[in-house]
């Protein structure tokens, strides 16, 4: 008897499988099921770290829009270094700005990045587009312009002097 019910089962359990819906194919890349193991897990949580980290940084670089105490003091070094006998830099600068700041209607623009590992700090100042002065001010005060900037201003001085 328990054979005759058993094989009466049989194309029930068939047909009952037959006319259920079909699962849905799972989700595949290139062949292979998509699901998350250990490996998946360890790829995101390396990423997830790594923005949260790239966002921290970003968050604390708000501060670099203000001068620091030493970028500050380099623009002010700049600005009193002595060019040639009698004139500073600031006072060639200020003819510079007289001379050709008409004709770019702009108003100076100081650019300071200071470089710790060379012991330097850079500045620039810009007039304009067209017009860029660059010096160097090594950690222990020393003042370098750079060829062409103090080229430039030498002949400033000398068309504008007597």
């Amino acid at each position: 008897m328990r054979f005759e019910a058993a094989a009466a089962a049989g194309p029930a359990v068939a047909a009952s499988e037959a006319l259920a819906p079909p699962s849905p194919p799972s989700r595949t890349l290139f062949g292979k099921p998509l699901r998350l193991t250990t490996a998946w897990a360890a790829v995101f949580l390396i990423w997830a770290g790594a923005s949260g980290g790239l966002a921290a940084v970003r968050l604390d670089m708000g501060h670099l829009t203000a001068l620091s105490q030493r970028e500050h003091a380099a623009i002010v070094q700049v600005q009193e270094a002595e060019l040639e006998r009698g004139v500073t830099t600031g006072e060639a600068l200020a003819m510079t700005l007289t001379r050709f700041g008409a004709a770019v209607g702009t108003t100076p623009q100081w650019y300071v990045q200071e470089r710790p590992w060379e012991d330097k700090v850079y500045v620039i100042w810009e007039l304009g587009a067209e017009l860029r002065l660059g010096w160097t001010v090594a950690y222990d005060g020393t003042v370098a312009p750079g060829a062409e900037t103090e080229l430039f201003l030498k002949e400033v001085v000398r068309a504008g002097g007597p």
